[in-house]
C-alpha cells in the first residue's frame, strides 16, 4: 500500500517536472526568437496564444477536479442517507428534514412511516426523515 502511494506521488512529481521543462523550453524558444531592434508583433501574438492555451488547460483541470469532488461528496451524502433510512425502525427518534421537527416512529408501512410529532401523528416518506436515535 505504501509503495503504491509512493509510486503515485513519484509519477505526479515526474509529470509536473516534465510540464515545467516543456514550459521552460517554450520560453527559451521565445527568448531566442525575440529581436531587440524590432516590435516583434508576431512573436508577441504567438506568446499570447501560448499563454491563453496553457491558462485554458489549467482552468479545465480545475473544473474537472471540482466536478469530481462534488460527485464524490454527493455519493457520500447519498450513502449516509441510505444508511440513515435503514436505521429507522418503530420507536426511533427521527427529524423531519424540511422543518427540523423531531418525533417518534409509531409504525412503518413500506416506504412510509407514521411519526408522532408531539400530539400530532402524520404519514411521512422515510426518505424525508433523518435518523437521530
Amino acid at each position: 500500500m505504501r509503495y503504491e502511494e509512493k509510486l503515485q506521488k513519484q509519477s505526479e512529481t515526474i509529470e509536473r517536472n516534465n510540464k515545467y521543462l516543456s514550459h521552460g523550453k517554450k520560453t527559451a524558444q521565445f527568448i531566442e526568437s525575440y529581436n531587440l531592434k524590432s516590435k516583434n508583433k508576431e512573436l508577441l501574438e504567438e506568446i499570447k496564444k501560448y499563454i491563453v492555451l496553457e491558462k485554458t488547460k489549467i482552468e479545465e483541470e480545475r473544473m474537472q477536479k471540482s466536478i469530481e469532488r462534488k460527485i464524490s461528496q454527493k455519493k457520500q451524502v447519498k450513502e449516509k442517507k441510505s444508511a440513515s433510512i435503514e436505521k429507522i425502525v418503530v420507536g426511533s427518534l427521527v427529524r423531519l428534514q424540511q422543518t427540523k421537527q423531531t418525533g417518534r416512529v409509531m409504525e412503518i408501512i413500506d416506504d412510509e412511516a407514521i411519526v408522532a410529532f408531539g400530539v400530532f401523528k402524520t404519514k411521512v416518506e422515510k426518505r424525508k426523515l433523518e435518523f437521530i436515535q
